[in-house]
C-alpha cells in the first residue's frame, strides 16, 4: 500500500552510525537479518475523543493532526529513526540513526489517484500545520508518482478513511526495506460519544521491537491528547 521507490540522494539531515557490537539491539539485528521477511506489524486502536469534540470544532484538521502525531512519537522512539544500511554486493549490513524524520503521506487526488507528499518534522503544530497543508495541496494538484521522500529519513503513511479495518499489510520492497509504515483507518464513533480509529504499524524486526511500536502509539496519543485547541 505504501512506499515509492526510493531514490538514494541525501538530504542535508544528520545521521550518526551505530556501533553494532555495542549496541543494546545487536542480538535481534544479527538474528532478523537473516530472514527472507524480517518486518512485521501490529493493529491497535487510538482513542480519538479529544480529536473529534474539541481539536475539530476548534478548527484543526483531523488528517493534519494525526500527522503531527505520528511525527512526534516517531521522532521520541528511537528505533523509529534508525535505518539499515549496506547489506548488497558484499557490503556489510549496518545501521544509522537519523537525527530527526519527517512524515511522507499518501494524498487523494481529486480524479481518485494518489500522490506522495513528505512533510519535514516541526515541533511547533502551528508551523508544522501550515507547512503541511501547502505540501498536501501541492501533491494533490501534482500528476504521476514521484516522491519527494528521496532517502529514508521518514515515516511512509496513509489513511484508509471508508474502512475500520482489523489489520492491514503494505508493498515490501524487499528484506532491507525498513522505513515504518502507519495507516489509520476510518473514524468510528462508539454510539456513547467515544471515537477510535484503527493503527496499523509495520517495522523491520532488526530495529524495532513489539514494545517500541507499544512506545510509539503510546505518545502519538499523548501528542494527541495535549494538542492546544
Amino acid at each position: 500500500m505504501l512506499g515509492a521507490p526510493l531514490r538514494r540522494k541525501r538530504r542535508l539531515m544528520r545521521t550518526t552510525k551505530i556501533d553494532i557490537d555495542h549496541w543494546d539491539h545487536a542480538g535481534p539485528f544479527r538474528l532478523y537479518s537473516g530472514y527472507e521477511r524480517p518486518q512485521y506489524g501490529l493493529t491497535a486502536r487510538l482513542d480519538l475523543t479529544r480529536l473529534m469534540t474539541v481539536l475539530k470544532p476548534a478548527g484543526h484538521r483531523p488528517f493534519i493532526v494525526m500527522l503531527h502525531a505520528f511525527c512526534q512519537a516517531g521522532n521520541a522512539v528511537v528505533p523509529f529513526r534508525q535505518r539499515l544500511r549496506g547489506g548488497t554486493d558484499g557490503e556489510p549490513l549496518g545501521a544509522v540513526e537519523h537525527e530527526s524524520i519527517g512524515v511522507s503521506p499518501t494524498v487523494a487526488r481529486p480524479d481518485g489517484s494518489f500522490a506522495f507528499c513528505a512533510v519535514p518534522q516541526a515541533a511547533d503544530y502551528a508551523a508544522f500545520a501550515a507547512d503541511a497543508t501547502r505540501r498536501i495541496g501541492e501533491a494533490a494538484s501534482s500528476a504521476g508518482l514521484d516522491n519527494p521522500a528521496t532517502d529514508d529519513g521518514w515515516l511512509y503513511m496513509s489513511c484508509t478513511p471508508k474502512v475500520d479495518f482489523t489489520a492491514l499489510t503494505n508493498a515490501m520492497e524487499g528484506p532491507l526495506d525498513c522505513v515504518p509504515r502507519v495507516v489509520w483507518g476510518k473514524f468510528v464513533e462508539d454510539g456513547a460519544g467515544r471515537w477510535s480509529c484503527a493503527v496499523s504499524v509495520e517495522v523491520h524486526h532488526c530495529l524495532v521491537d513489539g514494545g517500541h511500536i507499544a512506545d510509539f502509539l503510546e505518545k502519538a496519543q499523548n501528542a494527541i491528547d495535549t494538542l492546544e485547541a
